[in-house]
């Protein structure tokens, strides 16, 4: 290193001055001084060395003290030589022991060694530096930090791993590790710092210790230190105090540990870190059995692989910093369960995801309620849309709000055309007479109308093609004040079917992110934690009710009651009551009351007992159930208030799921035997009627068709040997996926009618007037009583393949029949002359009437035929 400063000491004066001259050409700048000449120690004072060559007989002979006291040579390299020995090996010594000797170097040697040397000593001041500045680093740590050799010896700790052992450093240094900590966790430590030094690779773990008589949890930091020649011997050992982040985590998972919903803790790769006791109980499992497996390889959503799937997406997209929200199934032992299922990710103080956390609601029991009111919904609708009576509905001003396609077919009238009552009875009651005696008897009967009450009437009604029907109405005063009326056509004795209203039912969507509102209270029940949903159920922000006692977010009427039920917790947090679940009324900031399920749970940590109440607000539930019944009532109301039987049938069990009042009446039987024995309904059909029934009324699932708009006739015994007859209609219902789960039907009593049709069998077949029945289309006859056959001297196969024109002496008459029928619908008394089969005139009188359709077209015609009296022919000719 040219530049560098040299002393150099030697007994020899002449060979001090041979070697002075010698070395200035070499670059160095050199100093040298014998004891015996006194002039080489001028201006050495000032000389500042930066290395001194002693000779070996100057030491301790007072010549070095000299030279040492003249140079002030503290901290500078000294290299001693012995110049009587220059054929010995130049060698290299350790410049920090002053008893190594080496060969008085030559000239041509003495650059390499004094760059040796003057290099070397660099060296040591940086590593001096060096280590000066790490214990600096060291000693200044807040976190405890040792350095800990092989054997378990401190042999370096800072300031604050001695205050965390209860002492100064100098307490510590040279103790090992057994003499400072209980034995199992100082074996432990050794054998972790032992296979440090063996692999030198470090270790990091979290561990609970004592540390003067108190349990603490570190996050210890091990690493290997290599010396300079690259040997391991000794670990660096820096512990961070961890043990308030682990009560903060008792405090956290205690509080999830038993709430209500479903909580999970996951790495951002899915692995378990913690799952609170409610979903585990649901598969009868532990925390250990499932920690550290992955989330969506979990028994929860092993039904199926589209749900790992979908598990195992949200995971990947809550780890991207997504959060999820949806509805979703899981798997328990007791079934699969519906839960309003949410992920969001959780972040450290560096801004990372740290982890996962899932959450969960169990809403089985609203999604079987909004199942059933679907199901209820449709049911209805089907049966107000199939419905074979009509029905109106009719709001508190008289408006019609509503009218079902068979009202539509009674009347012809569309819900444009009538609505309201004003423009129904103008239409309904052309004749003011009629219409006033309507209106009349309506309002009497509305103004001492009850609730779920009705009150029959009959009137004759005028419908949109001028024809007149005899109309059964049955009106209902339902708790809305609205009006629901069934109207039936009583004309031909056709009672129609049972009529169900769905009453408009109304939900409350609940949020997929709702979630409950946590709060942890101190013994004396004053808040000290709430969430983010304590703000969206109640009002009210978390600043406003830290400190203040719950009872202040509950009404009024039931603090009472809440104090009783949170009684045991307040005075003794007894653990045999965690869990239970009451329901109160909760009061929001703005003074309204609400329902609410309140779930408490007790906890301690570190001695302090706290309650954590789960507040669920149940308006929805409440008003779901509230919808429920009301429709439940409407449908009853109507089933007790029409004469046919109305059922309900599930297609797969055979079984009778509901049947209307009117069924013991008609059948003579109970209700309840019918649901105890539903062969009883098969059982009660007339042997001659029975295979056609059951091939079309029980049919298997897939085969049940649409019925038609005739139904089934078909006859019953009923247990006192009598007959009835019966009509009856059924129709599919079907299942979300489209599939008949179900069928209703209805039933009604048309034994008078057949009756009467009989009656009138008999009549035609046995009166002397020629009766018949043609097609107005294809002009021919579709039925003829014996008598015409006699008169016309046909038989009834022969009669029935000709055309009715042909019957005519005159065809012109048949047409001027048929515009008259066009016209009129009818003619009466006409005097005509037809032929009979062997071609003699015959005089008759004929009358005939058109059967119409409900959309206006001619049907078929009924007539009858009278054979005029020959005297009557003789007093007409006159």
């Amino acid at each position: 290193m040219t530049g560098s400063k040299i002393l150099i000491g030697l007994e020899d004066a002449a060979e001090a001055i041979k070697l002075n001259k010698s070395l200035v050409s070499q670059g160095y700048e050199f100093h040298v001084v014998c004891p015996y000449l006194k002039s080489t120690f001028r201006d050495v004072k000032d000389f500042k060395p930066d290395l001194i060559m002693i000779d070996i007989f100057l030491k301790g002979n007072g010549a070095e003290d000299m030279i040492a006291k003249t140079c002030n040579y503290r901290n500078i390299p000294i290299l001693y030589f012995n110049p009587n020995f220059p054929d010995e090996t130049l060698q290299m010594l350790n410049l920090a022991d002053s008893t190594n000797i080496m060969s008085l170097p030559t000239p041509l040697d003495m650059n390499y060694i004094i760059e040796v040397a003057l290099s070397n000593h660099q060296l040591q001041d940086v590593i001096g530096d060096g280590e000066k500045n790490y214990r600096m680093l060291i000693e200044n740590a807040e976190d405890p930090i040792a350095l800990i050799n092989y054997d378990g010896l401190f042999l370096l700790l800072n300031s604050s791993a001695a205050k965390y052992l209860g002492g100064k450093t100098s307490d510590f240094l040279g103790k090992r590790m057994n003499d400072l900590f209980p034995a199992e966790y100082a074996n432990h430590q050794m054998k972790v710092i032992r296979g440090v030094i063996d692999s030198g690779k470090g270790y990091r773990m979290e561990e609970k210790t004592v540390i003067q008589g108190k349990e603490r949890w570190f996050s210890v930091n091990i690493q290997p230190i290599s010396s300079h020649d690259g040997s391991r011997s000794t670990v660096q050992l820096i512990a961070r105090d961890i043990t308030q982040n682990k009560e903060r985590e008792d405090f956290f998972f205690g509080t999830l540990n038993d709430m209500h919903t479903f909580v999970a803790v996951l790495k951002p790769t899915g692995e378990i870190v913690f799952i609170n006791n409610t979903p585990l109980k649901l598969i009868k499992k532990e925390l250990k059995d499932v920690k550290g497996k992955k989330f969506y390889d979990s028994k929860w959503w092993n039904y199926s692989d589209e749900s790992r799937k979908r598990i195992k997406e949200d995971i990947k997209s809550c780890a991207q910093g997504n959060i999820i929200n949806h509805e979703t199934q899981i798997f328990t032992d007791e079934g699969l369960i519906w839960i309003d299922h949410s992920m969001h990710p959780f972040y450290d103080e560096q801004g990372n995801i740290k982890y996962l956390v899932p959450e969960g609601r169990d809403i089985t029991s609203k999604k079987e309620a909004e199942k059933a009111l679907h199901a209820e919904r449709n049911r209805l609708k089907m049966l107000n849309e199939n419905s074979p009576f009509g029905i109106v509905l009719i709001d508190s001003e008289g408006d019609y709000q509503y009218v079902n396609p068979k009202f539509e077919e009674l009347f012809g009238y569309t819900l444009k055309e009538i609505p309201n009552g004003k423009a129904w009875f103008r239409k309904a009651f052309p004749n003011r007479k009629a219409r006033f005696k309507a209106i009349s008897t309506w309002l009497n009967d509305f103004k001492y109308a009850k609730t779920g009450a009705s009150k029959s009437r009959t009137f004759l009604v005028t419908c949109k093609d001028g024809t007149l029907k005899s109309i059964h109405f049955i009106p209902v005063l339902l708790e809305t004040g609205e009006y629901l009326m069934t109207v039936r056509d009583v004309t031909r004795q056709i009672k129609a079917d049972k009529a169900i209203k769905e009453s408009e039912e109304r939900f409350r969507t609940v949020a997929h992110s709702a979630l409950d509102a946590i709060i942890i209270t101190n013994k004396d029940a004053e808040i000290i934690y709430s969430n983010e949903s304590l703000h969206r159920i109640f009002g009210f922000s978390q600043g406003e009710v830290i400190g203040k006692s719950i009872i202040f977010l509950i009404s009024r009427n039931c603090k009472d009651e809440f104090h009783r039920n949170t009684y045991r917790f307040k005075l003794t947090g007894s653990p045999q009551i965690s869990g239970r679940i009451f329901e109160s009324n909760g009061l929001r900031s703005d003074g309204s009351e609400f329902p609410i399920e309140v779930s408490i749970t007790n906890w301690q940590v570190g001695g302090e007992i706290y309650i954590t109440f789960i507040i669920r607000d149940i308006t929805e539930r409440k008003l779901v159930d509230y919808e429920l019944e009301k429709s439940r009532q409407r449908f009853q109301q109507m089933a007790d208030h029409i004469d046919e039987v109305f059922w309900i049938m599930d297609v797969h069990m055979n079984q009778i799921l509901y049947i209307s009042p009117s069924y013991s009446e008609i059948w003579g039987r109970s209700r309840e035997s019918l649901f105890d024995n539903p062969r009883f309904w098969i059982e009660s059909i007339h042997p001659e009627d029975r295979r056609e029934i059951v091939e079309n009324i029980f049919r298997s699932p897939h085969e049940i068709r649409t019925d038609t708009n005739e139904g089934h006739e078909y006859r019953i015994i009923r247990p006192d040997g009598s007959i009835r007859w019966i009509h009856s209609h059924i129709y599919p219902i079907f299942n979300d996926k489209n599939k008949v789960y179900r069928t209703a039907g209805t039933a009604r009593d048309i034994t008078e009618l057949k009756i009467a049709q009989e009656k009138y069998l008999n009549l035609t077949h046995n009166i002397e007037l020629g009766i018949y029945r043609s097609s107005f289309v294809s002009d021919r006859f579709m039925e003829v009583n014996p008598f015409l056959l006699k008169m016309l001297k046909y038989d009834e196969n022969e009669i029935l393949s000709i055309n009715c024109i042909d019957l005519y002496r005159d065809p012109v008459d048949r047409l001027k029949m048929n515009e008259e029928l066009l016209k009129k619908g009818f003619f009466k008394n006409k005097r005509l002359e037809l032929k009979t089969k062997n071609g003699n005139i015959l005089n008759v009188i004929l009358s005939e009437v058109a059967v119409k359709e409900s959309k206006g077209k001619i049907k078929y015609c009924d007539g009858i035929i009278e054979k005029v009296p020959v005297e009557n022919l003789i007093f007409h000719k006159k």
